[in-house]
């Protein structure tokens, strides 16, 4: 069966160009004009991509993505941003957004991007590595930990940076995923230390961000992106070896895989 993809933009010369080289390679394709119509085509139409423009009259793209992370169902689907370079891309990264692509594009490019996206299948993955997840958001924390969990491994977790350092010598983890703004001690500092002990010097260190979808619209989203993007910088400085973005359910598993296997983590 093929993939759908919903195309937003508001330039009908756009959409028919995009369209075209969507379905010439085999995908199906829907379009709404504005962000308010994309939403009410996701009511009855099951979609396998988006691809939004940010300008738009009734509803622009930076609101349908927020409106998108508010419902389960389609906070799943993987979006790519039509955007201006600069454009609020920094907002939309740090939203976790899955990939953009600026104006004026490449057709090749896009469907390279396109293709990129779909065809990232659920990764089989089986491990039985210690993994110690840390976070300042509880319910992630959680939802972090029952996800290794599913694919065998053995988990401990923590919500606070001190705790971080002392579960490391007591549970002894293969590797150690981590919030880039934790409690009670930075995380910054938290990798420092771990570098420094010997049962952690070499265990990879994955880090991610993660903040509340309606929180994109509030005053201090800017303050936030800029708070978010310097903690992942300073763990990056201090050692940790992957950063994710925003915690993604769907792709964590996927995006972490290559942690989970066999001999990688071990020294």
């Amino acid at each position: 069966m093929a993939k759908k993809i919903l195309v937003v933009d508001d330039e009908a010369d756009i959409l028919s160009v995009i369209r075209f080289r969507l379905e010439a390679k085999g995908y199906e394709v829907t379009t709404a004009i504005n962000g308010q119509e994309a939403l009410d085509k996701l009511k009855t139409e099951v979609v396998d991509l988006i691809i939004t423009d940010v300008l738009m009259p009734v509803m622009d793209g930076f609101t349908l993505y927020k409106e998108l992370k508010k419902n389960l169902i389609t906070a799943q689907i993987p979006v790519i941003v039509l955007t201006a370079r600069g454009l609020m891309e920094d907002t939309f990264k740090v939203a976790g957004v899955d990939d953009f692509i600026p104006k004026p594009f490449e057709s090749h490019e896009l469907l390279a991007k396109v293709e990129s996206l779909l065809s990232l299948d659920a990764p089989q993955v089986r491990s039985e590595k210690k993994i110690l997840v840390a976070g300042s958001t509880k319910a992630v924390v959680e939802e972090i930990a029952l996800q290794l969990k599913r694919v065998g491994c053995q988990t401990d977790f923590t919500l606070t940076g001190p705790e971080v350092i002392s579960k490391v010598v007591q549970f002894l983890p293969d590797v150690i995923v981590m919030d880039v703004q934790m409690n009670d001690m930075s995380a910054q500092e938290v990798i420092k230390v771990l570098r420094r002990l010997p049962q952690s010097e070499h265990k990879p260190v994955i880090v991610y961000n993660y903040f509340i979808a309606a929180d994109l619209g509030s005053a201090s989203v800017r303050e936030k992106a800029l708070a978010i993007d310097a903690a992942k910088s300073g763990c990056m400085s201090a050692g940790a070896n992957l950063y994710l973005g925003r915690f993604n359910e769907s792709t964590f598993i996927k995006d972490i895989s290559r942690y989970l296997e066999s001999g990688q983590g071990k020294k």
